[in-house]
């Protein structure tokens, strides 16, 4: 819905009364969308819901209290607020607009004063309640992840505790077997199950953002020249890594060890994305000021940005892309859309970029790959 030039559907069959409600709305920053019928503004509203409609009442064919009944009783339309404005003046007229669903009334001949006060109100309330919809959906993402955080951090401290006293017993159950020849092949492979399971445990802790590390600071553009080969080691046999960043790069505060984590498993997710598909893969890296970061589909949902500079890591792929039921779910642990599980690859990219007090946004659309941007505070300003 456009609410920085709001168009509205004026539905009369005088052709005068359009040509001057049209002009009345453009004057006031609205765009008019004319319509002669009741038929025309049905197929208008179908086609593309409006922030409001007015409507005339005496019209050939479809009459405005039909017109209005009609757009109540479908799901897209029902919501869609409509002032009748009409030469009838009765009560009873009145009274059937309001029962058919009109929310205000307005009678001719009208006063431009008093047409643009009530269209103002009634777009201000479609404001305010698409306000309280997206301040509610944020909310219950802030929620689920809250309540995600805590059940990772819950699981991996009691499952930790466990591995650990499994751990010390199988140390000694080895030391004591070594002691009389050699340790069983089976306590042997017992001990790196478990450690598994500890590394697992480690990981989910990482996803709470809760993680700690030798933050110091980091260029980027060294970084990633120092780590060309081992980055590319991440592609696929078909597949090619475009590096590319700017003189001078961005400086992080941060534990190096934690940020070529994240990377790989940015550059993992993109290369399972990208299949077979010989695309390249982009990692770039630039400075980024905090209104160029993305809003949208941005993690976590309640993160903001300082007034300073950011690095700004991006990931590009040309893959499958990601289906927009999918956006908020993608950085759960153990969420895949295949039938193999991926892990945490992704809950990790977003526990880095948290522990070091920065997001991750993402833009994709399905067939028409996905590209990841990961913004961290910049420890300093680069030379120039």
């Amino acid at each position: 819905m456009n609410f920085e030039k709001p168009d509205i559907v004026v539905v009369d069959d005088n052709l005068d009364n359009l040509r001057i409600l049209s002009d009345m709305l453009r004057n006031h920053g609205y765009t008019p969308r004319p319509a002669a019928s009741g038929t025309l503004a049905l197929d208008a509203v179908k086609a593309s819901p409006p922030v409001l409609i007015l409507l005339d009442i005496m019209m050939p064919e479809t009459d405005g209290f039909e017109v209005c009944r009609r757009l109540k009783s479908g799901n897209a339309t029902r919501d869609i607020p409509v002032i009748f404005i009409t030469a009838l003046d009765q009560l009873e007229n009145k009274v059937r607009a309001f029962a058919a669903g009109g929310v205000d009334y307005i009678t001719k001949p009208f006063q431009e004063a008093e047409v643009m006060a009530r269209i103002n109100t009634h777009v201000g309330l479609v404001r305010a309640k698409e306000h309280l919809r997206e301040t509610e959906a944020r909310m219950q993402k802030l929620r689920k992840y809250e309540s995600l955080v805590r059940m990772a951090g819950a699981v991996a401290h009691r499952f930790n505790n466990d591995l650990q006293a499994v751990l010390g017993n199988l140390e000694m159950a080895v030391t004591d077997c070594a002691s009389e020849g050699s340790a069983p092949q089976t306590l042997t492979a017992a001990m790196r199950s478990a450690e598994k399971a500890a590394g697992i445990a480690r990981l989910m802790v990482t996803y709470t953002g809760k993680i700690r590390g030798d933050k110091e600071p980091m260029d980027l553009g060294n970084w990633c020249q120092d780590n060309l080969a081992e980055l590319n080691a991440l592609m696929g046999s078909h597949q090619a890594l475009d590096c590319r960043w700017r003189h001078p790069a961005p400086v992080i505060f941060a534990d190096a060890g934690q940020i070529r984590q994240m990377v790989s498993a940015l550059l993992q997710n993109a290369r399972e994305a990208t299949g077979k598909n010989t695309a390249a893969i982009e990692l770039s890296i630039d400075t980024v000021s905090p209104d160029a970061i993305l809003q949208q589909n941005r993690f976590p949902v309640d993160w903001v940005p300082e007034n300073r500079k950011y690095a700004c890591i991006r990931v590009k792929d040309a893959g499958c892309g990601i289906a927009e039921t999918d956006m908020e779910k993608i950085f759960d642990p153990f969420f895949t859309t295949h039938f193999t599980a991926r892990g945490l690859g992704l809950s990790l990219v977003l526990g880095i970029a948290m522990a070091h007090g920065g997001s991750v946004a993402v833009e994709s659309r399905p067939g028409g790959g996905s590209t990841f941007q990961v913004y961290l505070p910049a420890a300093r300003e680069p030379k120039t």
